[in-house]
């Protein structure tokens, strides 16, 4: 099949267009070939390098500024569709947030990127808390709802939104962003409340229906092209070809119609060697706790597998049976006691004498 190449004189917009593709470096031309999401290529010896925005200190440095011009446009872009006109949050000021420190480690190492901002939404002034995190979702529900409780308590009781913006680190199919909102029922009547509420974007999920031409859905709204391409890059990880600690975009095509996120592009191309460096440190942090969870995963496979032969075994089934659950696995004696701890207190022979069984079959490491 035929690819179209695309051209430096080529005007429409690529961002959202440009895929999770691995790009290719060519030596003989000294430039790199991008690709898009229909079969399109794309040619650059000219990239932009950006730090990963979704680590704490560069989220920051884009967003906690005093100019909010950036933070303004990605909010109204992705929570009010048809922005740029008529604007919903207006004269947006980054407040004090003494809830949650930066960098700091929380819950089973995920690392969190948080800023507070007051903003004018229909005549009034709100409270808007934005928490970027890498990892998991599974607590990420409940620490939104604490957060939000938090600001709204610090600053007067104020109407309280919080957007929560998650990297999911797990490749999966569904898409577990949502929406939260407070109501209350008079006379069986529903009446939605202001006062609280919470939206989570997934964005690995999202960024896959990006990618597949496919319409996004934020709050019962259909999101436009500007608000895509915030989500687009602030998942940058997910899909952008990293070399060393940067994301390589092509720099000598347009990539987008709006300024604000071109500006942010820069800024991430441009980034002060200390937030590069605080960038850094965490990414480290980040590596070792995919590191554990993977560790967690493992272990907790093992664990249910070992249980469940055991279970059998207890059960007096017979040997084709009852190593039925540990496929063609081999155990450390350490992994099988550690799995077993709650049924060696009470009966540590009969865990020892699996034990010799597992050992008589096969399925102990040596």
């Amino acid at each position: 099949m035929e690819v179209e190449r695309n051209t430096i004189n080529d005007n429409n917009p690529i961002f959202l267009s440009l895929s999770s593709q691995r790009a290719i470096f060519i030596p003989i031309d000294r430039n790199y070939l991008f690709f898009g999401n229909n079969d399109e290529q794309y040619e650059s010896k000219d990239l932009y390098k950006l730090v990963d925005p979704s680590i704490d200190a560069t989220f920051k440095f884009l967003f906690a500024d005093p100019d909010t011009e950036l933070l303004s446009d990605a909010l109204n872009s992705i929570l009010f569709p048809d922005f740029p006109n008529n604007p919903q949050l207006t004269n947006i000021e980054i407040i004090n947030n003494e809830i949650v420190k930066p960098a700091q480690k929380q819950n089973k190492g995920t690392i969190r990127a948080d800023v507070a901002c007051s903003a004018s939404y229909n005549g009034e002034r709100i409270i808007l808390g934005i928490e970027m995190q890498i990892g998991v979702s599974t607590d990420f529900t409940t620490r939104l709802l604490n957060y939000n409780v938090g600001l709204r308590y610090r600053n007067g009781y104020k109407t309280t939104w919080t957007l929560g913006l998650l990297v999911h680190v797990r490749k999966k199919e569904e898409d577990e962003s949502s929406y939260t909102q407070l109501n209350k029922k008079i006379n069986h009547e529903t009446i939605k409340l202001d006062d609280l509420n919470m939206g989570e974007l997934d964005l690995y999920t999202l960024i896959k229906k990006i990618n597949n031409n496919e319409d996004i859905f934020i709050n019962g709204k259909k999101l436009r092209e500007r608000g895509k391409e915030w989500i687009k890059l602030l998942g940058l990880r997910t899909w952008a070809t990293q070399k060393f600690d940067k994301y390589l975009i092509p720099k000598n095509y347009k990539l987008s119609d709006n300024p604000k996120l071109m500006k942010a592009i820069q800024r991430l191309s441009n980034i002060p060697i200390d937030v590069i460096n605080n960038s850094l440190v965490e990414e480290k942090e980040l590596q070792k706790y995919f590191e554990d969870l993977d560790k967690a995963e493992k272990d907790g496979e093992i664990k249910g597998i070992i249980k469940s032969s055991f279970g059998l075994f207890a059960s007096r089934c017979p040997t084709e049976i009852t190593i039925l659950p540990l496929l063609d696995k081999k155990f450390e004696k350490e992994e099988v006691y550690s799995s077993l701890a709650e049924y060696s207190e009470q009966n540590k022979d009969f865990v020892d004498k699996y034990v010799e069984f597992l050992g008589q079959n096969n399925y102990l490491l040596d």
